[in-house]
Formats: C-alpha cells, sequence, structure tokens
C-alpha cells in the first residue's frame, strides 16, 4: 500500500470519525431534549395531579367507552365514603356507582354525541343521608370527535339544608308576623263591640226610660251577635289554615245553589229582596265539600243583600264555560271602590268601611280559600253605586 492510499484512507477516517462525532452530538442532544420534555411533562403532570387533587370537586375523565381515566383525590375520597371499589381507573362509573339514575346515563350519551356541556343537579342516597350535588359535564374535542368528558361533581350538600333552614326561619318568621298581624286585628275586631257593650250596660244602670232601655238592649244585641259572627269566621279560618280534609262527593251545583238562596228566604224578605234564578241546564256535576261549598255560596248572597238598597236587584245565574261550572251572584247594590277591590279578600279588610256598613272583615277570605280549595278561583267585578258581581268559577268532576 503506497503512501496515496494510506493518505485517502486516513482522510476517510478522519470525516467518518467527524460523522459519528457530530451523530453522537446530534443523539446527545436529542436525548437531552427528550430527557428535559419528559421532565417538563412529568412535572406538567405532576402539577395537574396536584391541581386537581387541592381542588374541593371530584373529578373524573371518562372515554367514549365509559372507561374512567382520571380522577383527582376528592373523587376518590367519594369512592370510598360510598363505600364501594377503592380501584376505578379503567372501570364504569356505573360500575362504581350503581345506585346511578338512568338520567346520568342519558346525560353522558348527550354530553359524547352533542359535545355540549351539560349541568344537572343530584339527589343520591347514601345510607340514612341524602347527598346534593351539582354536576357539569365537559366534553373534549379532538379532531372533531368527543375525545373524553370531564366531570365536575360539587356537593352542595351542607348548602341545601342552609337554604332550607333559612327558608324554615323565613317562615317561621313569616308565620310570626301574621300572628301577630291576626291577634292585633282579632283584638280590635273584639274591641270594639264589647267597648260598645260596656257603653250600653253603663247606660243602662242610670236609664228609666223604657223606649231608651230598648235601644240600648237592641244595641247591645246587634253586638252580641257580631260577636256570634266573628267567632264562627275564626273558627272557620282556623279550619281552613290547618287545611283540613275536605270530604268532597259528586255535587250538582243548581242543587246546592237553590238549597242557599233557600236558607236565607227570611233575609230577602227582610231587606225587601225577591232573588232572580237563572239556572243552567243540565249542568255537569263537581267534586265538593257540599257544606264548605254552600257557606261560601251563602257568604256571597249575604254581602249582596247587606249592601244593596231594598228594591235592588239580586241575581244568581250558573253557567258551564269550558271545563269549569260557573256561579254568578250579582247585585245593583252600592259597590266597592276601584281603590278597595284589590283588598276585599284580605283578611280583616272590612268592604264595608267603604260601603259604610259594619262586618267583621272574614267572609270574603273564607270564601276565596274554600274556592281555592277546590281548585278553583273567584273573581269579582265592581262600580261603585252601580253593584258587584262575584264569579266562582269551579272544574267539573273527572270523568
Amino acid at each position: 500500500m503506497n503512501g496515496a492510499t494510506l493518505d485517502a484512507l486516513s482522510e476517510q477516517i478522519h470525516t467518518l470519525t467527524a460523522e459519528l462525532t457530530a451523530v453522537r452530538l446530534r443523539l446527545d442532544h436529542e436525548i437531552a431534549e427528550r430527557r428535559q420534555a419528559e421532565a417538563a411533562l412529568h412535572h406538567a403532570q405532576s402539577l395537574l395531579h396536584f391541581t386537581l387533587d387541592a381542588l374541593p370537586e371530584a373529578i373524573q375523565v371518562m372515554t367514549p367507552d365509559s372507561r374512567i381515566v382520571l380522577t383527582n383525590r376528592t373523587f376518590n375520597q367519594w369512592v370510598i365514603e360510598f363505600g364501594v371499589v377503592t380501584n376505578v381507573l379503567g372501570r364504569s362509573p356505573f360500575e362504581i356507582f350503581p345506585f346511578l339514575s338512568e338520567q346520568v346515563r342519558e346525560e353522558y350519551h348527550r354530553a359524547f354525541t352533542e359535545g355540549e356541556p351539560i349541568i344537572s343537579h343530584e339527589t343520591t342516597q347514601v345510607g340514612p343521608s341524602q347527598i346534593f350535588t351539582e354536576t357539569t359535564k365537559f366534553p373534549v374535542i379532538d379532531k372533531g370527535q368527543v375525545a373524553y368528558v370531564i366531570t365536575v361533581m360539587r356537593d352542595v350538600t351542607e348548602a341545601k339544608y342552609s337554604e332550607a333552614r333559612a327558608f324554615q326561619l323565613m317562615l317561621e318568621k313569616e308565620r310570626s308576623s301574621l300572628l301577630t298581624d291576626f291577634i292585633r286585628d282579632a283584638s280590635h275586631e273584639f274591641g270594639n263591640p264589647l267597648s260598645v257593650i260596656k257603653t250600653d250596660l253603663y247606660l243602662l244602670q242610670h236609664l228609666t226610660d223604657p223606649e231608651q232601655w230598648q235601644r240600648r238592649l237592641g244595641s247591645i244585641g246587634g253586638q252580641i251577635n257580631h260577636l256570634e259572627r266573628l267567632v264562627r269566621g275564626l273558627l272557620t279560618m282556623m279550619q281552613l289554615d290547618q287545611e283540613i280534609t275536605f270530604t268532597c262527593e259528586t255535587t250538582h251545583v243548581n242543587t246546592l245553589v237553590t238549597t242557599a238562596v233557600s236558607g236565607l228566604t227570611t233575609l230577602f224578605e227582610r231587606r225587601g229582596h225577591i232573588p232572580s234564578l237563572n239556572l243552567a241546564a243540565d249542568l255537569p256535576p263537581i267534586s265538593a265539600d257540599e257544606r264548605y261549598l254552600h257557606q261560601a255560596i251563602s257568604e256571597l248572597l249575604r254581602n249582596a243583600i247587606t249592601f244593596t238598597p231594598s228594591g235592588g236587584t239580586i241575581t244568581l245565574n250558573t253557567a258551564l264555560r269550558e271545563t269549569d261550572v260557573v256561579i254568578e251572584i250579582g247585585d245593583t247594590g252600592i259597590g266597592i271602590s276601584a281603590d278597595d277591590l284589590p283588598h276585599i279578600f284580605e283578611r280583616f279588610f272590612r268592604v264595608d268601611r267603604a260601603r259604610g256598613e259594619h262586618g267583621a272583615g272574614l267572609g270574603l277570605p273564607i270564601v276565596k280559600q274554600i274556592v281555592e280549595r277546590h281548585q278553583g278561583r273567584i273573581e269579582v267585578e265592581s262600580t261603585p253605586h252601580q253593584g258587584s258581581t262575584f264569579r266562582i268559577f269551579l272544574p267539573i268532576q273527572a270523568g
């Protein structure tokens, strides 16, 4: 081998060595970059797990085949508290929580097929306790497809109970306020007639004129009658407030109306009224507690009689309107002012204050409550100095 050949071979070896060195350096650089990338990925994964574990919400990530691939500490604690399996990765949430409802399955199906977040509220029975959760399902889109659904579950049980306690406290305050108002108003209603009776009794002790005696005795009798009506009204209102069970049976409205009118014949005659009845034929029956509904109709009739001057007109009509039987009681009395009309069904608001008559202020509230307990409603139209019309709508009997 001559010198030229050796030089050429040496050059080739030198070049090859340089290339191998370059390759080695490049490989070392790539390995270093890979190690850096792996370290960064490991750091990111650790940070992700640390962040997820620090959250108070329970989090799990599920694939389209209903397999859990990631959870956080809170979720794992829930699994332990619920007393189910501890190894959740690779398993379906429906295997882990067999008590999940069909609604939850449908929500996951929608999340994977529609790709839209779903927020829901769920109640889970765990032993004797109920757990309330607010759940949000977030679809993760990859290449146009839902690759994962991230489920974030927040325990709102304490918030629910706090809300319930706050609501109960509000109800208690409302009840207390209503009771205070009731006692105040009732005391006032009792106080007025008792004051009149007391005054009349005092005068009776000092009067000798028989006519004045009779006048004072008549005044006392009227106040006693008022107190009796007030006591009956209070007892009825108390029964209705306690939501006593109505004894409902098949009732024919026309018969009930006729009976109510007959029961007030003496009052009609005393006030100089002749009732005008126009009862629709073949009305379908309703389901009603006849005693209470009779009381409501009679109360409206008494109002019409009381507030209609002698010689005025009192009409009572029945009709069928779609699915309701309607009882209409109208008068040509002194009417109700526009200012008073919105308040006539309030307890102790006496329509007669505007009408210049004396009353307990419980009749119309009782009527309204009786009608509503029959799933009905009551409407009123009135024009001062022209009259009023009350309409009771009651649903016809089903079947």
